[in-house]
């Protein structure tokens, strides 16, 4: 497994079948050379915009739609905020993202949606993005989490598994039904840069328990155990 939540979900869903395997819970890796000491951190000032950031496919789950009206609570209330969609996915949800920017009206162009974006630029949104908004309702071990993490974004999610495994206390948390919800956490963030200090040294520091050395290490060591206790039992019957 990727994830104890997937572990979790299909031991609950598929005992019969799960419970009679040898498994081992191994989590994604993350690759960036961050330096944390670039990250740059501002009181939040109507002169200058805060720049919210989501990064993920369009699909069902993903909520881009209730993100882009959480924001334009954020707008109606004061506070001058721009939010950047990076990725492609489903053409039905896409043409919902379209008509939730379409609500904004006059604001429309405080949203971006940037459709597929290349890694390089991908890279580029993280470094230069104020926090990252993930109201996905449906993960595994998802890599834009562990990405954000290791740039020291600061980051507010959905209170679901596996985010809510992932980050524990380094993140703040919200529905990702209720648009109120979001506005709330966001504008909670935005307003307290201690915090948003706080959530990024410390996402920082978890990202490295999540690098590809450490999975890959992981893997193989798991693969050579199974060889072990095959050849055992070979030799045994």
């Amino acid at each position: 497994y990727i994830s104890e939540n997937a572990k979790h979900y299909l031991l609950k869903n598929y005992v019969n079948v799960v419970n009679k395997l040898n498994s081992k819970t191994i989590p994604l890796g993350v690759d960036s050379n961050f330096d944390i000491t670039k990250r740059k951190f501002k009181n939040y000032t109507k002169e200058k915009s805060f720049k919210l950031l989501y990064v993920s496919t369009i699909k069902s789950y993903k909520h881009q739609w209730n993100l882009i009206d959480a924001v334009s609570i954020l707008i109606n209330n004061g506070y001058n905020v721009t939010l950047d969609l990076l990725g492609g996915g489903d053409k039905k949800f896409i043409k919902k993202v379209y008509r939730a920017i379409e609500r904004l009206g006059k604001n429309k162009n405080k949203v971006h949606f940037h459709g597929k974006v290349y890694r390089k630029k991908v890279k580029q949104f993280y470094e230069s993005s104020d926090l990252l908004v993930y109201p996905s309702s449906c993960e595994n071990c998802p890599s834009i989490i562990l990405e954000a993490m290791s740039y020291g974004l600061p980051i507010a999610s959905s209170n679901l598994r596996p985010m809510t495994d992932i980050m524990g206390d380094s993140a703040l948390y919200f529905d990702h039904n209720n648009i109120s919800s979001i506005s709330q956490t966001i504008e909670q963030l935005i307003n307290d840069i201690e915090l948003r200090k706080f959530f990024s040294a410390s996402l920082y520091r978890k990202s490295k328990d999540y690098s590809w050395e450490l999975c890959a290490d992981r893997t193989f060591s798991y693969i050579s155990e199974i060889a072990k206790q095959y050849n055992t039992y070979t030799k045994q019957h």
